[in-house]
């Protein structure tokens, strides 16, 4: 479910600055702009979570331990994300009416639906701590922020290669095959 959690938060684009013959580079305008690269944060049970930041977005990896190759998660099919606060130190959000099954399953997901809520909300921060550590707390809601279910906070430490290996599973005649390949973040 972490994997997911991070998903929820999908930032909006923001437009680069204008193109001079300044040889000086330009100041970062936004937190992508001001972290671009790689980072990588390990919860207690040892599933990983990877961004691989751009200039205005990032793509989020997940893998259940701490090595192997990252995996990503599907899209969410509901929700509507608002960015409040998107400066080179801090960025803050939140996604709500995400369809509580898209997140939860099982006995979890039975609670939801049993306290009468059919949507799930999420506030998340992300802050600046030193040029090589950022942090973010997550906090998720039943509906629209009516009951706080958990939550979580996670340090990224940036990582001195861009280059990460990525699995994806393909389907042939009902058989799956692990594809493993190089991602190469242009900067």
């Amino acid at each position: 479910m972490k994997k997911l959690i991070l998903l929820l938060f999908i930032p909006l684009v923001f437009a680069c600055s204008s193109d001079d013959n300044n040889e000086t580079p330009l100041e970062p305008s936004n937190f992508f702009e001001a972290h671009n690269g790689v980072w990588v944060t390990t919860y207690e049970d040892g599933s990983q979570n990877l961004f691989d930041i751009y200039d205005d977005g990032w793509l989020v990896y997940d893998r259940e331990t701490n090595s192997g190759c990252w995996g990503s998660s599907p899209p969410l099919n509901s929700g509507s994300t608002t960015t409040y606060t998107n400066t080179p130190t801090e960025l803050y959000g939140e996604t709500i009416n995400i369809n509580a099954s898209e997140i939860f399953s099982g006995d979890q997901l039975q609670d939801i639906l049993g306290a009468g809520y059919t949507t799930i909300s999420v506030a998340q921060s992300y802050l600046n701590y030193n040029s090589i550590i950022f942090t973010s707390v997550a906090i998720i809601y039943a509906g629209t922020f009516q009951e706080e279910l958990f939550t979580f906070s996670s340090t990224f430490q940036k990582q001195n290669s861009v280059n990460f290996t990525t699995c994806r599973e393909i389907s042939n005649d009902n058989k799956y095959y692990n594809i493993s390949g190089k991602i190469l973040n242009l900067l």
